[in-house]
């Protein structure tokens, strides 16, 4: 399987709950781009709004519903992977390098707190080493 972790595009700077600037909403619809063709079987997202947010167009765009991944790494892993041939993860700077660890993917990774273009590619295989692609995506 192909499980896509993103963080979050970039948020409004002030509020509880913020949204996407207009920067990240076009980062948003650029993710929608990117993979709205490719076979995506399940979105996952935190409860927060700018996740929710960045993942709206490619929901959209494949006719899915984002579903919220639980907050508890290990039943996150279970979602993920019940998830079908290709996920994709909307997260945060936090989360992200967790649930890349969880999957079997290195434990060294970090995301800054400005960096909202962090795209992680890991192919996931049973009994197997877990692969990863770090990439980074930018809007114009």
């Amino acid at each position: 399987m192909v499980v896509i972790l993103v963080r979050h595009a970039e948020r409004v700077a002030s509020g509880g709950d913020p949204g996407l600037t207009t920067a990240g909403a076009r980062r948003a619809k650029l993710l929608a781009t990117m993979f709205g063709g490719s076979s995506v079987s399940a979105i996952f997202t935190s409860t927060f709004k700018r996740t929710k947010d960045t993942a709206a167009p490619l929901a959209q765009r494949t006719g899915l519903t984002a579903k919220v991944i639980a907050d508890d790494v290990a039943h996150a892993k279970t979602q993920i992977l019940a998830g079908g041939l290709c996920v994709v993860v909307v997260g945060h700077s936090d989360t992200v390098p967790a649930l890349i660890r969880a999957l079997g993917g290195p434990s060294n990774i970090q995301i800054g707190e400005t960096e909202f273009d962090r795209m992680f590619a890991l192919s996931v295989v049973p009994n197997a080493t877990t692969s990863v692609l770090q990439m980074r995506y930018v809007s114009q």
